[in-house]
């Protein structure tokens, strides 16, 4: 994670990049780009917590089998870490409320379509995985062709959105989250370290 000062907004930027998380209540930033990655926004309104995630699921996993892949547990895994992460600071997971954003299917890393695939795996995971543990979903923007970058204000829960569709731009997503699913899939054979629970 990344942080910089946000001029315009006059905060500091907390920039997630893939397998990344952060949550906090002060008055920052928590920004990300996305490309076919998902990033969900929580926020508990009464305790004034947000915090953000970053993740690509490493390859697809169907509806049926979500918890169960090896694919499957590392959404599972980002999603516990910022959650017990927020609970932490002060936020109650029955007030917690949802945005998911990414899940574009801008890029094929081959010819088996398999970049269209973990795209549409990770924004079924996302809904799977918050209508599964009772978070309402408060907005979306998913799939489409185009790359996106969110900022998450977690003081007041606003989210800017941006559409991305210079090609510079994504060529440089796309090379940031192959490099991701590159090291993701190496490491696979290795047991995730389990999250303890609040």
């Amino acid at each position: 994670m990344d942080t910089q000062y946000h001029s315009k907004l006059k905060r500091t930027a907390y920039i997630l990049h893939p397998g990344e998380y952060h949550a906090t209540g002060d008055p920052v930033v928590i920004s990300t780009v996305l490309g076919s990655c998902i990033a969900v926004v929580l926020y508990d309104r009464k305790a004034r917590i947000g915090g953000m995630n970053h993740f690509l699921l490493p390859g697809s996993v169907d509806r049926t089998h979500l918890y169960t892949t090896s694919e499957g547990r590392y959404g599972l895994f980002a999603m516990e870490l910022l959650i017990n992460r927020m609970l932490k600071l002060g936020a109650a997971k029955e007030r917690l409320e949802a945005k998911v954003f990414g899940g574009a299917r801008m890029f094929k890393f081959d010819n088996t379509g398999t970049i269209a695939r973990v795209s549409d795996s990770n924004v079924s995971f996302a809904f799977e995985y918050l209508h599964t543990e009772g978070i309402k979903i408060v907005s979306q923007e998913v799939g489409k062709d185009y790359a996106r970058k969110v900022l998450f204000l977690p003081d007041t829960f606003q989210v800017f959105l941006k559409g991305i569709r210079k090609t510079v731009d994504e060529q440089r997503i796309l090379a940031e989250e192959q490099r991701y699913l590159v090291s993701v899939r190496k490491s696979q054979p290795a047991a995730s370290p389990e999250p303890e629970l609040f």
